[in-house]
């Protein structure tokens, strides 16, 4: 059965490879219909299908991603509090977990709480949610609370980069979540404060600016947000002189081609 409305062409969807990439065939056929869209879904091939891609011309001149899916995505939380190797321990991190739980829990994640996991672990776990249909969803989004420094970041044991997280989630690896958003939040020790009870200071911000966004804004002027409140409002206030009254500088890189605005569903 096809999934096409209608009176509308087939030939106006254009196909793309398992990498995102434009392919120059002929348009699939309206017999397949896990390859064809409606204006209210993007379908894509179930997961493990050696199959194009075809996405609707429509979609690709929006200006803002479609979060009209049935579902809003999957979240996973990793917090690590514990670590072998002479790290220390990460006081006060539950309380970040907590308050990013509650947050994407606002926004209609089915969340994930994964706590103390090795690096390989959380590579295990990235793999096993790549793996899933994700077809019904919006997006996917990802938050790691952990130790790390220029070279990566760290597990209870072991290290890993962040590029290996995001690439778990790539077109070829995981073809349902492509041309959707895919968020993810770092916070890692090198310099941040980081409150027992209160928790850091770059989550809670994020905490508060999320809890107060819009259902019509742009999440990228969130993140922007964000960044100005803790480069302005805070200092670095440890025990060590070497850092007292250092700022913090959160960032954010965006390979987002559309405005990403969470619409209450």
């Amino acid at each position: 059965m096809s999934h096409n409305k209608p009176g509308k062409n087939v030939t106006d969807a254009i196909p793309y490879d398992s990498l995102g990439h434009r392919v120059d065939s002929e348009p699939i056929p309206s017999s397949e219909p896990s390859q064809v869209t409606q204006d209210t879904r993007l379908f894509y091939p179930r997961q493990n299908e050696n199959t194009t891609l075809t996405v609707d011309q429509k979609y690709l001149d929006a200006n803002e991603y479609l979060m009209t899916h049935d579902e809003r995505g999957k979240a996973l939380i990793i917090n690590n509090t514990n670590f072998s190797g002479g790290l220390g321990d990460r006081e006060g991190s539950e309380v970040d977990a907590t308050a990013m739980y509650s947050r994407l829990s606002d926004l209609g994640f089915d969340i994930e709480l994964l706590n103390n996991a090795s690096a390989a672990g959380i590579m295990e776990k990235l793999k096993y949610i790549a793996a899933e249909d994700h077809s019904d969803a919006d997006c996917f989004a990802c938050v790691i609370l952990t130790h790390g420094d220029a070279d990566g970041l760290h597990g209870t044991s072991g290290r890993l980069k962040e590029t290996d997280i995001m690439d778990c989630f790539n077109a070829d690896k995981c073809p349902s979540l492509a041309f959707k958003p895919k968020i993810f939040i770092f916070q890692v020790r090198k310099l941040s404060n980081r409150h027992t009870e209160k928790g850091s200071v770059y989550i809670q911000a994020l905490s508060q600016e999320m809890m107060s966004m819009k259902s019509d804004e742009d999440f990228i002027t969130v993140l922007t947000r964000v960044n100005r409140i803790v480069a302005h409002k805070f200092e670095h206030m440890g025990d060590d002189p070497r850092y007292q009254g250092m700022k913090q500088m959160p960032c954010f890189v965006s390979r987002l081609t559309k405005a990403l605005r969470f619409r209450e569903k």
